[in-house]
């Protein structure tokens, strides 16, 4: 926008106004519900912040992790969470306590009585003005004029009542503090007090501030650095002067919001351009102490006893081991544990569960091994991990698409040649022999027909077939309608194309100890890639980043059952005997 103030001024001013987001919460009959901050998006500006300010997020995702620790201690009845599992439902209901002050699990009964709990995202909840339940729907930007069962999945979930026996879908929601207690806002007479507040809610406008300050240096870089100031040109105005300001602008006045800058026009026998900086040269020591204070007050909103758990390095932080330990203490004693009870407290209540959970994970509880920093820089170089995923991501096979006969993990000793040639002629040596007949059934079936359409493709009488079919099944050569293992060793013995191929997939070691915190995402991401590949294409990988895959495996693991860390991971590679189905 360009602001003239006289003939020889012109600003470009790109500033924004700025209002704290309103999380007033207000009666909107014309969908029966208490809208919930501006626009019925509150909830929504609380997860941009947490998505758009590395500190504040992260000091959320630790105190999840704090939170939760190893989950539930005991038993819980798996089958009472549909898809997910207990822990999946902790996870998310923690995260949801610390983000909205509140989380809400949906209860289904079936018609035997049993019951079933799935967590609900609680942004995605607006009360009910009744007080009947709580309205679930997929998009609230939408507007309430827009909201319907098809458009959205708009749905009333009425309130969790445990004696009503008739009740097959109803909504429990849990707050940290009942907002109730907490005294009105305003004296606007259709303001009601139903929603929750976030535990870090005095910390709002810091948490905006680190982002705006991030903003600010982006935008600052992407711009080359330029700064707001005056840019005088002695030569008086110009006849186009709104298409000459136009190209000015956009030649040289930076994005967002890291400033503007103001043309002026003057005459004089001078006519060099002239221009004059708006801030001084320590604009980038006048952010850092901004940036100082911000994470300060940030801290103080979440009521972190000590920025060292959450990684955090502040000025004249120690750092040390007992700073640590002592600051998870008081973490534990004053936040951590009150947290823990709150959600078994309710978690017990609607899973009519005696449940409690691990303590806190202390973060210092696994002794060190003194050259293990030493070990993990010489073995685990983040750059070669990502560059070896990225290629065994581009090659390979899809596991669907085969069928696997035989396993058997690779070690260090493995040898290779000897190997395969054992694994196909000992697989080779058959018991059975099969008819013409039954071979071609037992191959169409093989490639994923059914013995419908096997009936229809073979050009054999419909009995005949029907009846290798039944022997087939019966000498075990067919399972469920699927060749065993015997089956797809005679197809291998009695027809000349069939196929068979050595893959290689990367697989959960047998012996693997249980998992204390989660995989690499190398493992993770190549486990649930579903690949399978040929010996040449792990070794072609192995040359080209200069690093033996068979044995890299993920790096090294902290087994939780031995001193030192193993230079190896949970996961091996297993070679596999495979035929194609498709």
């Amino acid at each position: 926008m360009t602001e003239v103030f006289n003939t020889g001024v012109s600003e470009f001013k790109f500033s924004r106004g700025f209002q704290l987001p309103d999380e007033r919460q207000f009666e909107d009959k014309r969908l029966d519900i208490v809208s919930w901050g501006k626009k019925n998006l509150f909830p929504n500006f609380l997860n941009n912040l947490f998505y758009s300010s590395a500190y504040h997020g992260g000091i959320i995702r630790s105190k999840v992790s704090y939170i939760v620790g190893s989950g539930f201690k005991g038993e819980v009845n798996e089958n009472a969470f549909g898809d997910y599992s207990a822990q999946d439902v902790l996870n998310s209901i923690t995260l949801d306590e610390q983000l909205y002050g509140a989380f809400a699990i949906r209860v289904k009964r079936s018609l035997d009585g049993t019951r079933s709990y799935e967590h609900i995202d609680f942004d995605m909840l607006r009360a009910d003005l009744y007080g009947r339940g709580w309205w679930y729907s997929d998009d609230w930007s939408l507007g309430t004029a827009l909201q319907s069962e098809e458009k959205t999945s708009l749905k009333l979930l009425w309130n969790y009542d445990d004696d009503n026996e008739d009740q097959y879908d109803s909504i429990y929601v849990a707050y940290f503090e009942n907002p109730k207690n907490r005294q009105t806002r305003t004296s606007k007479k259709d303001q009601v007090n139903v929603y929750p507040q976030p535990g870090y809610i005095s910390a709002l406008k810091s948490i905006m501030t680190d982002i705006e300050i991030q903003s600010f240096h982006l935008y600052n870089i992407i711009n080359g650095m330029k700064v707001s100031g005056a840019l005088n040109f002695a030569n008086g105005e110009p006849e186009n002067k709104k298409q000459f300001e136009d190209a000015v602008k956009d030649a040289i006045t930076p994005s967002e919001n890291s400033g503007g800058v103001m043309i002026t026009y003057s005459d004089g026998d001078d006519r060099k351009l002239a221009w004059v900086p708006f801030t001084g040269d320590d604009l980038d020591k006048r952010y850092l102490m901004l940036e100082e204070s911000t994470v300060q007050n940030i801290l103080s909103g979440h009521s972190a006893t000590s920025p060292i758990l959450f990684g955090i390095k502040t000025k004249g932080q120690l750092g040390g081991t007992t700073e640590m330990e002592s600051a998870f203490n008081i973490f534990v004693k004053t936040y951590a544990r009150n947290k823990q009870k709150f959600i078994e407290e309710h978690f017990n209540y609607i899973t009519k569960s005696n449940i409690v959970l691990n303590e806190p994970t202390n973060p210092l509880a696994v002794e060190e091994n003194p050259q293990q920093e030493v070990i993990e820089q010489k073995f685990s170089n983040q750059e070669t991990e990502d560059k070896i995923l990225l290629s065994l991501m581009k090659c390979g096979k899809d596991k669907k698409d085969y069928r696997i006969i035989k396993s058997q993990s690779i070690n260090d000793e493995f040898d290779f040649e000897k190997e395969e040639k054992t694994i196909k002629e000992s697989f080779l040596r058959s018991d059975f022999a099969i008819t013409d007949i039954e071979s071609k059934v037992l191959s169409l079936i093989n490639k994923g027909e059914t013995l419908d359409s096997v009936l229809e493709a073979l050009n054999e009488d419909k009995k005949e077939i029907q009846k290798a079919y039944s022997g087939l099944t019966e000498r075990g050569l067919l399972e469920n309608g699927q060749p065993t293992e015997q089956g797809i060793r005679e197809l291998a013995q009695n027809q000349p194309d069939f196929e068979l191929e050595i893959l290689y997939s990367y697989e959960l070691r047998p012996d693997a100890p249980p998992l204390k915190t989660e995989s690499r995402d190398f493992c993770r991401i190549l486990m649930a890639s579903g690949r399978l590949y040929t010996r040449q294409e792990i070794e072609m990988i192995s040359l080209d980043v200069d690093r033996n895959v068979w044995r890299y495996r993920g790096g090294w693991y902290n087994d939780p059952t031995k001193e030192r860390p193993t230079p190896f991971c949970r996961h091996v590679w297993q070679q596999n005997l495979t035929t194609r189905i498709r």
